[in-house]
């Protein structure tokens, strides 16, 4: 005659393993519930540190904050006129404190102490120049760069390249890219006005990939085969974020996540 089995019970009809399952699964849902209803951490700024920082360590920052992330790419020159509105806790940077200070004063219309402001660097990005591969132009000075994005050097035969004008791709005004090659790496010379300015620099390798005379700045990590890099003195960038006053608790656990991630 067959016995029934009947498994041990601690009082809820289940056995201690699948309730210890079950309890476990509970408190997770309920951790994540927390994250996720907490009031989200407001980041803007640098389409750069977006996509080399951010966006690889969202999840680890979140859960270092225990709160999800707000994040708003529109350029490091925005991002601190937010910050300076009390729009958001933090912004991302690609350029130093006074280069993207004075940025944000152009958006505002105001001044801005830097005494009231923070930097703290995160990482560093290399920079490079990039044409269409079918461009015959391979290496250019400094100053020749500096001219081709001032509008002074308007066809690339006056460079050695084919009978065909320059044009010249870039992320706006606004950008911290721009904003540190211009006093560093151009001595302080404009762009010229007609410069074709596309979103966020990422998409300049796109763009110049579409026109065989085109020409831009970018970051090194979104150089693809469809365009070329042009030969030229050592560019680099420094990555940061910036706080209104000395970094919150939170913000520093931001920080502390992105500097482990270098």
């Amino acid at each position: 005659m067959n016995v029934p089995y009947y498994p041990k019970t601690h009082g809820f009809g289940i056995e201690s393993g699948a309730l210890r399952s079950l309890l476990t699964i509970f408190i997770t849902c309920l951790l994540s519930a927390s994250v996720s209803a907490a009031e989200p951490f407001k980041l803007q700024g640098s389409t750069t540190v977006v996509r080399l920082l951010i966006t690889p360590n969202q999840a680890e920052i979140e859960a270092a904050l225990g709160r999800p992330l707000e994040v708003v790419g529109n350029g490091s020159g925005k991002g601190v006129a937010s910050l300076a509105d009390g729009k958001c806790e933090a912004a991302m940077v690609s350029d130093t404190l006074p280069g993207v200070l004075a940025s944000a004063e152009k958006q505002l219309g105001r001044t801005l102490d830097p005494a009231d402001y923070t930097y703290t660097q995160v990482g560093q990005e290399e920079l490079v120049f990039v044409v269409h591969p079918a461009n015959q132009v391979k290496r250019l000075t400094r100053e020749q760069l500096r001219d081709i994005h001032a509008g002074k050097i308007s066809n690339w035969k006056d460079v050695g390249g084919a009978d065909m004008p320059v044009v010249v791709f870039s992320e706006g005004p606004a950008g911290g890219v721009r904003s540190h090659v211009t006093k560093t790496f151009f001595d302080n010379e404009s762009y010229g006005p007609a410069v074709r300015v596309v979103e966020a620099i990422r998409l300049v390798p796109a763009s110049v990939a579409e026109l065989r005379n085109g020409i831009g700045l970018t970051s090194k990590g979104t150089v693809s085969s469809r365009v070329a890099i042009v030969e030229t003195d050592p560019l680099k960038t420094d990555l940061g974020i910036v706080t209104k006053g000395a970094p919150s608790a939170d913000a520093q656990k931001l920080i502390s996540a992105l500097q482990a991630a270098k």
